[in-house]
């Protein structure tokens, strides 16, 4: 926690690669899958900035990906390519925030790019930014059991998502793809 300094987060930022076979509005993995995350390969950590009201490093790694996915569909090409991945991490010394960019050069097919925050917060809600309000879900799934699709934890949201707990809470702003 950057303001209070009472509250180490972790598990954030973890970027995690899926296959894909879905549609355009729906993601679904292939009957074999496999995760793939920037946790495990090698990284090369550069420190761009060091000074008193900003500091900021970077972080290069790649991420060997299946090329595609497989003739019959069923699961991810044993044919990788090799995909840059950079991320930078700011702190600004007037700022309460963590500025996070991410910058991936995506080489492969039918995958799906997402990126992580797992800050193990007990609640039950989660609150995201709509287009036009602030919509409060559920953090659990729900059972889905004689629905036609399973229920997905990949849900849309327009700028943040945050949570909380009677100790504090995390928020994460996006802009998006740029």
């Amino acid at each position: 926690d950057k303001v209070n300094n009472n509250r180490v987060y972790t598990n954030l930022n973890i970027i995690e690669d899926r296959g894909d076979v879905g549609d355009c509005y729906t993601c679904q993995p292939p009957v074999t899958d496999f995760s793939i995350t920037n946790l495990d390969g090698e990284e090369a950590f550069d420190i761009l900035e060091e000074g008193p009201l900003r500091a900021t490093i970077k972080i290069a790694t790649k991420l060997v990906l299946p090329k595609s996915i497989s003739q019959n569909g069923n699961s991810r090409s044993e044919e990788t390519i090799t995909c840059p991945l950079l991320i930078y991490i700011s702190l600004n010394a007037l700022s309460p925030r963590v500025d996070v960019r991410v910058i991936f050069e995506n080489k492969a097919m039918d995958h799906h790019l997402r990126v992580g925050f797992f800050p193990r917060i007990p609640t039950e809600k989660v609150y995201v930014g709509g287009h036009f309000d602030i919509i409060e879900r559920e953090s659990r799934l729900p059972n889905g059991q004689e629905w036609l699709e399973k229920p997905s934890s990949i849900q849309p949201f327009r700028n943040f998502v945050a949570l909380k707990d009677k100790n504090g809470g995390i928020a994460i702003f996006a802009r998006g793809l740029l």
